[in-house]
C-alpha cells in the first residue's frame, strides 16, 4: 500500500464522523488539535514535529472515538522519525459500564521499515471508574491485522487486552494514558505493544501545554531495526 493510501485512509478514519453528522448535532463532538515539537542544538541537532487531531462524540448509549497523527524528526539532517497513525473505535453501551465495541488502526512507520499495517476487530469493555473526574475502562477482544513490514506482506488473527485512563488532576490540570497488547493467536511469543501517557495543563479555556510520551514494541521488527520505539513530545493543544 502507497504512503498516500495510508495518509488517506487516516484521514478518513477521523474525519468520517464529522461530515456524517447534521450541523444541529455539533455540540455533541469534542474535539482538539495538538501541535508537538522537540528541538535541540549544540553537539546534536534535533528537531521533531507533530501534529495530531481527535474528534470524538458521545451520546445516548454511544460513544465514537478518533484520533490522527503524523510525526517528523530529523537528527544532524537525517531523518529519524516519520510515521502516521490512526484509530476509530466505536462502542455501544449495554448498561451504565459495560459495552461492546468495534475498532479500527492504520499505522505507517518508514524508520522502522512498516510499509502498512492495518487492524481491526470487535471486543467488550467495562468501565470500572466512571465519573465526571475520572474514567477507567478495560477491554478484550480479538483483531485482525494485515501488514507490510520489511517488505513481506503478512496477516494473522490477533487477541487484544487494552485499558485506559483519564484523570482530572484538577480544574486546570488532567492525565491520561493508555496500554494495548496484541499477541498472535497462533504464535503467543510475537505480540505487539503499544502504550501512551500525557500530562496537560490548561494555560487558558481553550489552549493548553501538553507533555506526551509514546512507546511501541515489536516482538517481531524488520531485519535490523529496533523492537522499541519511544517518542516524547511538549506541544499546545487547541479546544476546537
Amino acid at each position: 500500500m502507497k504512503k498516500w493510501m495510508m495518509m488517506v485512509l487516516m484521514i478518513s478514519l477521523v474525519a468520517m464522523p464529522a461530515f456524517a453528522q447534521e450541523a444541529e448535532e455539533t455540540e455533541d463532538w469534542v474535539s482538539e488539535l495538538a501541535v508537538g515539537f522537540n528541538l535541540s542544538d549544540g553537539n546534536t541537532d534535533k528537531s521533531l514535529l507533530s501534529v495530531g487531531i481527535k474528534a470524538d462524540r458521545k451520546w445516548d448509549e454511544n460513544e465514537w472515538l478518533n484520533e490522527a497523527e503524523y510525526v517528523y524528526g530529523e537528527s544532524d539532517n537525517d531523518k529519524d522519525t516519520d510515521k502516521a497513525s490512526a484509530s476509530s473505535q466505536y462502542n455501544r453501551l449495554l448498561g451504565e459500564r459495560l459495552f461492546a465495541y468495534l475498532r479500527g488502526e492504520a499505522l505507517y512507520d518508514d524508520i522502522a521499515d512498516v510499509d502498512y499495517r492495518a487492524t481491526l476487530g470487535p471486543g467488550m469493555g467495562y468501565y470500572l471508574l466512571k465519573s465526571e473526574k475520572t474514567n477507567l475502562a478495560i477491554e478484550g477482544g480479538v483483531a485482525y491485522i494485515q501488514e507490510k513490514v520489511g517488505g513481506d506482506d503478512n496477516d494473522y488473527m490477533a487477541l487484544r487486552f487494552a485499558e485506559r485512563w483519564e484523570y482530572a488532576i484538577s480544574e486546570t490540570a488532567s492525565f491520561y494514558e493508555s496500554v494495548e497488547y496484541l499477541p498472535e493467536i497462533d504464535d503467543m511469543g510475537t505480540f505487539l505493544v503499544n502504550a501512551e501517557a500525557g500530562l496537560e495543563a490548561a494555560l487558558n479555556g481553550s489552549l493548553a501545554m501538553r507533555l506526551a510520551v509514546q512507546d511501541n514494541y515489536d516482538s517481531d521488527p524488520a531485519d535490523d531495526r529496533e523492537k522499541n520505539d519511544i517518542l516524547l513530545t511538549v506541544g499546545l493543544v487547541q479546544k476546537l
